[in-house]
């Protein structure tokens, strides 16, 4: 991602301070500089995978508009 993405377009373990400002619902990487930002998000394993279904539908709660990308393997 370093080597893709100019620094000052993305954001590490980054989640929204309006909603969720304990960071309970993070996401991997916020990609912007688009209309809708991309989360990225890596999935190792199980619980990774249910935990960012479960934020990712916690966000489409709040009406939060983005797009979404999942990495299963490097």
């Amino acid at each position: 991602m370093e080597e893709s993405v100019l620094e000052n377009r993305r954001e590490f373990d980054w989640h929204d301070q309006t909603y969720g400002p304990a960071g309970m619902y993070v996401i991997d990487c916020k990609i912007n500089g688009m209309p809708k930002p991309l989360f990225l998000q890596a999935l190792p394993n199980d619980d990774k995978t249910r935990d960012a279904t479960i934020t990712l539908l916690q966000f489409e709660k709040w009406g939060l508009v983005y797009h979404t990308m999942a990495i299963f393997e490097d």
